[in-house]
């Protein structure tokens, strides 16, 4: 009878095999689940209310089916909690859309009574939150909110939000998580150039001179990631006048070469962008 012989490289390939085999059957070992890279999205869900000449109205994401759902949703809606203008002071911030609402609405009437038995004229409040769903790919959605609200006084006050939500572990991120210790001055230069090329500022017009408040820019904490690079938003106010609107620019990835993190999601995000 003859008897086979394994060579060395198939027993060590046979026993590796086995061995792995046996790990991940052992009990906490599984593989990994990959992390999502897009969710679906909508954004048909609303709260509102109105009583007489007030009106309040709170658009939100809704990430639709599966695991993903129930675990990014209530992240969006304490974040979308937090954004609530609500017109009183040491109100406690509410928790999801339907609570700003609610909170919204019980301000509004409480302030109300106040300024009319100080005899103003009456007037009605309104919010007006709406959502628009920027980026949902390379395992990061990115949503713009932008809050109207008026309680009275010469005009209403407009704020631009930006969600930065990783979507592998749940986590809003903000401009910390995509670049390093910037170099200030090359950011701020490159800010400038960015909200000059939107609002069409020419070289030899300095930005006192276009209207705004300052030369430099400040770098703001409002930012959205997207595939072209960062796009930064400046509140009324911040850096100009309030019929200036909110200044904005996007930052291209190559004016943020060696300040980008290279563990962080913007290294995926620029395989996104296109020539």
């Amino acid at each position: 009878m003859k008897t086979r012989l394994l060579s060395s490289t198939a027993v060590t390939g046979w026993a590796a095999a086995w061995l792995l085999a046996a790990f991940l059957a052992m009990p906490g070992c599984h593989r990994a689940v990959p992390a999502p890279q897009s969710v679906g999205v909508t954004t048909a869900h609303a709260e509102s209310w109105r009583g007489g000449d007030d009106y309040a109205k709170v658009t939100y994401p809704v990430v639709v089916g599966g695991v993903d759902a129930a675990r990014l949703n209530p992240v969006i809606q304490r974040w979308i909690g937090a954004r609530c203008p609500i017109p009183a002071e040491n109100a406690p911030q509410p928790s999801s859309a339907a609570a700003c609402v609610a909170a919204f609405s019980t301000a509004c009437a409480t302030l109300k009574h106040k300024y009319e038995d100080a005899g103003a004229q009456p007037f009605g409040c309104t919010l007006d939150a709406n959502t628009e769903i920027k980026l949902d790919a390379a395992g990061l959605l990115g949503v713009a909110y932008t809050t109207y609200s008026y309680t009275g006084g010469a005009h209403g006050s407009t704020v631009v939000s930006y969600l930065n939500l990783d979507l592998a572990s749940g986590r809003v991120l903000t401009l910390k998580d995509f670049l390093n210790a910037p170099d200030a001055a090359r950011l701020s230069s490159a800010l400038e150039s960015a909200v000059r090329a939107n609002r069409h500022i020419p070289a030899d017009q300095s930005l006192k001179q276009a209207g705004f408040f300052v030369d430099r820019l400040p770098v703001p904490d409002t930012v959205l990631a997207l595939p072209r690079g960062l796009l930064f938003t400046y509140q009324s106010y911040d850096v100009a006048p309030y019929v200036l609107g909110q200044p904005h620019g996007l930052v291209p990835y190559s004016a943020l070469n060696g300040m980008i993190r290279a563990e962080g999601v913007l290294l995926r995000l620029r395989t996104l962008e296109k020539p």
